[in-house]
């Protein structure tokens, strides 16, 4: 099975493709997330499209060119589950930050791939587009 830092790179780099189809490979439906807005219960890769499409026009917007990632903790419960607390830094051309988060995520393996389960955004440092 593929590591969670992996996993989670992976999962950076779909946003750089600013593109809302491109995330229910990351994901195990129903699954949670967690942010500013609210409770966002997603059951379906078109709830998930629904969800991200308003985060990657804004990304997109912005000129993001580069997602940095720090994992701030990860434990694993068995083979099967995670917990996992990452920080992001999202930057446009030349190094401008456009914003700095933190989330946590609960994984579970399925089909020999880790999949976000639940997603609760942390610390918001900043953002700015």
């Amino acid at each position: 099975m593929q590591s969670i830092a992996l996993f989670f790179d992976r999962y950076a780099r779909a946003y750089l493709a600013c593109d809302a189809t491109v995330f229910a490979e990351f994901f195990d439906f129903p699954c949670l997330i967690v942010d500013s807005n609210g409770d966002h219960i997603l059951r379906s890769e078109q709830d998930l499209e629904n969800y991200e499409r308003n985060f990657v026009t804004s990304l997109k917007e912005a000129g993001v060119r580069e997602i940095e990632i720090e994992c701030l903790r990860e434990t694993a419960f068995g083979t099967a589950e995670a917990f996992c607390s990452n920080r992001y830094r999202v930057m446009a051309s030349r190094g401008r930050l456009i914003g700095d988060m933190e989330y946590h995520y609960v994984l579970q393996a399925r089909t020999n791939r880790w999949r976000i389960k639940f997603a609760r955004m942390g610390t918001l440092h900043s953002w700015t587009s």
